[in-house]
């Protein structure tokens, strides 16, 4: 299941923008600095921040936080197996 080489798609259905299964394998790091609350500083990349944003949940979390827009903060020096970014071909 999953994705697969063929371009077949995944084990769900696709969405509007034809992507398949993008949630739930590990967060994904985001360029964008870390606030507990949203004051529009996610909408833009930082070079300094002290945490970064992680968005999608992982396959060691709870299914509530496997979703887009479940987030929360990293510190870019920490290594997780559970935490990574999205590779994609246009």
């Amino acid at each position: 299941m999953g994705w697969q080489a063929d371009g077949s798609g995944g084990q769900f259905q696709t969405q509007h923008l034809r992507l398949h299964d993008m949630l739930g394998n590990v967060w994904e790091w985001t360029c964008s600095q870390y606030k507990k609350h949203y004051d529009g500083t996610e909408e833009k990349c930082s070079d300094s921040a002290r945490y970064y944003s992680l968005r999608g949940g992982s396959w060691g979390h709870r299914p509530r936080w496997v979703r887009a827009a479940g987030r929360d903060d990293g510190y870019p020096g920490n290594r997780y197996n559970y935490i990574g970014f999205r590779l994609a071909q246009d």
